[in-house]
């Protein structure tokens, strides 16, 4: 037991400076998924921007010289709406993930702050002092922030949905009736 005594401030030190490991952690992995969405959104821009090279800019620019037919007019301006909703998603993912890695930059500062006061006697009040309480404050904080973001991006990719399936409906793949409220949410998308 005198062993186990003896390296407790050493184990006291490494737990507070692990203590941030769990925030990373799951902030890591909603970096990770926020990374593949951003990149999945990069992607349907450029799958939409090829779309309209191919059709010589007639599928999405009618205004500019397209073909100008009312189907044609109305694809354009589908296709703009969805190149909108697109920015606008991929917007919300980026500010996601600059908070997100904001909050990892202030924890692994925190984490070293706690290392530093162990290793230097002279830095010992940093261990328990204010400075850390702030870097730790911060990084929930950032955190939070971060999660709204991704939240407000989850709500816009629902709407895209939804204005899908108003599209369907409008073009008669499914029953418009289907679309009422009293029905069900999940009862518009079935076959």
């Amino acid at each position: 037991m005198e062993t186990l005594e003896a390296i407790r401030p050493a184990l006291d030190v490494v737990a507070s400076s692990l203590a941030p490991s769990a925030i990373l952690i799951s902030v890591g992995l909603l970096i990770a998924g926020l990374q593949m969405k951003y990149t999945a959104l990069v992607s349907d821009l450029r799958d939409l921007a090829a779309a309209r090279g191919k059709d010589g800019g007639e599928e999405c620019s009618p205004a500019e010289g397209g073909a100008g037919g009312g189907d044609s007019r109305a694809r354009a301006e589908a296709c703009r709406a969805q190149a909108r909703s697109l920015l606008g998603r991929a917007w919300l993912v980026r500010c996601a993930l600059v908070w997100l890695y904001g909050s990892t930059l202030l924890s692994l500062l925190g984490s070293l702050a706690v290392g530093a006061a162990a290793a230097m006697p002279s830095l010992a009040p940093l261990r328990g002092g204010v400075l850390l309480l702030v870097l730790f404050g911060a990084s929930l904080a950032a955190v939070l922030v971060g999660v709204g973001y991704a939240l407000a991006e989850a709500r816009r990719c629902f709407d895209v949905v939804a204005a899908e399936v108003h599209d369907l409906a409008r073009e008669g793949v499914i029953d418009p009736a289907l679309l009422d409220p009293k029905e069900g949410r999940g009862d518009a998308v079935r076959p």
